[in-house]
């Protein structure tokens, strides 16, 4: 503790001399971050409420002093965590913030209830909650009165997340033990801080246990939003900036959302099957990314399946259009090799429709409209895939879109093909650019499986154009592909959101029950 406290008054100091532990060079005195390397050096409770809150906004929380925290006279003084009320560019919010330079900012029965009643407080006041975890874990010291803290804390969290408030959990340097295991890790939206660690043991703890060295990175703030843990890693520089621009994202009231021009083609000319597949094999087509960058500027992206792994084939996040905010969820396909197999070519493993099902539920809370944009050649089919549940997390991802009570919109943008596809079409509206294409299973694999070579007659006897679709009744709109189509495709979703939005929830499931229900009305007679 000496040491800690020695390092933190050379910190505060705020002069040049203060040096980066990891490459030597200058740390910045006002965000306490090396200017060098980006190392992120650890802050008490106080500077990082003066760096997150408006000057003059914070009113902090007074505990009263009950009998039950009398046993030990160090309470009196427990600085582990401050909690109270501020604004962040003018956003009220609940905050609490621990403090590692108090005994590493370990939960202890003064701590847990300092947090809980925080806790209650935003929820009865119907505030966004943000908490700034920095913690060893379960204070030792306070026994079994220290261990459920835990339980309790997340006792009141749950209530909290079960309206339709925010919390914002800010995991920093280190995250470790009951802390992580009850409140940190289940934020509506989980931000780290770079290079921090985060995790239940502390790494020689692990190491002394299975005999083994573990990798540099183990436990890095990095290593866990690979692993799907972490939604956003975001620099000190920025923080505030972007936690306000999601208190904003949230608050957004609804608003009558008005009609605009809409321009799509009802009837074209149909297509060659051969010249539609060369057109959607097209490494320069439109992809995903294209729509998030001309249609969406404010979009956050959220990371992870909270389990296992953040899988790139899925880019998914918050925005807003027209002053609504949505979640938008694209099937990501690059334009290169390289870009490619850092996407997996677009096929989706089970965790990334597990991330999908999980901004689904997410979107639910916050009553936001879903868009979606398909472009996939199916579902990702290694041993991997099949290990870990593919089916099942198709599964659950289709019945999370049938059951949910929001507006879907889906836009089949390039290649749409087999139940990994599917996943993501089950909405209220389907819309196809002229020359996509929508499948069974990819053209190769059918022509492979009547054991013949691709050729024109196979292809067409496959009806995957935007036409057959159109015909078959099985999308709504062809949308065109002129030098607007990013126009195109926000005024549908305006169109669309402005018929969708005021529809009862009873309404909007009995309608998507019905259009499922119709899918092959063309074809099936009535079934006594």
């Amino acid at each position: 503790m000496i040491e800690l406290e020695n390092k933190k008054q050379e910190i505060n100091k705020r002069t040049s001399e203060c040096l980066c532990p990891k490459c030597g060079q200058e740390i910045s005195s006002d965000f306490f971050v090396c200017k060098s390397c980006n190392y992120h050096y650890k802050i008490n409770a106080t500077d990082r409420i003066k760096l997150i809150a408006d000057e003059n906004s914070f009113i902090p929380f007074e505990l009263k002093e009950t009998n039950y925290l009398k046993y030990k006279e160090e309470y009196d003084k427990d600085k582990a965590v401050i909690t109270g009320t501020c604004s962040i560019n003018d956003e009220k919010v609940v905050i609490a913030v621990m403090d590692s330079y108090f005994m590493l900012g370990t939960l202890s029965v003064y701590v847990g209830e300092k947090i809980t009643k925080c806790i209650e407080y935003a929820t009865t006041k119907k505030l966004p909650l943000l908490i700034f975890s920095a913690s060893g874990g379960v204070r030792v010291e306070d026994g079994m009165l220290g261990l459920v803290q835990m339980a309790k804390i997340t006792a009141a969290l749950d209530k909290h997340l079960k309206t339709s408030l925010l919390y914002l959990s800010i995991l920093t340097n280190p995250t470790l033990g009951g802390v992580s295991a009850s409140f940190a890790l289940i934020g509506d939206i989980n931000i780290a801080e770079p290079n921090s660690i985060i995790g239940f043991a502390g790494k020689k703890v692990i190491e002394s246990i299975i005999n083994e060295e573990l990798d540099d990175d183990f436990q890095t703030t990095e290593y866990n939003l690979k692993n799907g843990m972490i939604d956003i890693v975001i620099d000190r520089y920025n923080q505030k900036n972007c936690i306000s621009k999601i208190l904003k994202l949230h608050k957004q009231p609804k608003k009558k959302i008005e009609k605009t021009e809409t321009k799509i083609k009802h009837q074209i000319k149909e297509k060659d099957s051969t010249e539609i597949l060369t057109n959607v094999r097209d490494l320069n087509r439109y992809k995903g990314k294209d729509f998030l960058l001309n249609m969406f500027p404010d979009f956050i992206e959220l990371h992870g399946d909270r389990l296992s792994n953040d899988d790139p084939s899925i880019i998914g996040g918050i925005t807003s259009i027209d002053g609504t905010t949505v979640t938008v969820i694209i099937q990501n396909k690059g334009r290169n090799l390289e870009e490619n197999l850092e996407s997996n070519f677009g096929m989706t493993s089970p965790e990334g429709y597990r991330k999908v099902t999980r901004l689904i539920e997410q979107a639910e809370k916050f009553n936001r409209p879903i868009i979606n944009f398909i472009d996939s050649p199916g579902a990702h089919p290694g041993k991997h895939a099949e290990d870990n549940g593919q089916s099942i997390a198709i599964a659950e991802c289709m019945k999370k879109f049938i059951n949910i009570k929001v507006p879907v919109l889906s836009f089949v943008i390039g290649e749409g093909c087999s139940g990994g596809a599917l996943a993501l079409s089950i909405s209220d509206y389907i819309g196809m650019l002229e020359n996509a294409m929508y499948c069974v299973i990819s053209p190769e694999a059918y022509c492979s499986i009547k054991k013949k070579e691709v050729n024109k007659e196979l292809l067409q006897e496959m009806r995957y154009t935007s036409v057959d679709l159109l015909n078959m009744g099985f999308i709504d709109e062809i949308i065109s592909e002129d030098n607007k189509v990013f126009q195109n495709v926000r005024n549908i979703i305006i169109n669309k959101l402005s018929e969708y939005i005021d529809i009862p929830e009873r309404g909007l499931l009995l309608n998507r029950y019905n259009k499922i229900r119709n899918w092959d009305k063309f074809v099936r007679g009535d079934v006594e």
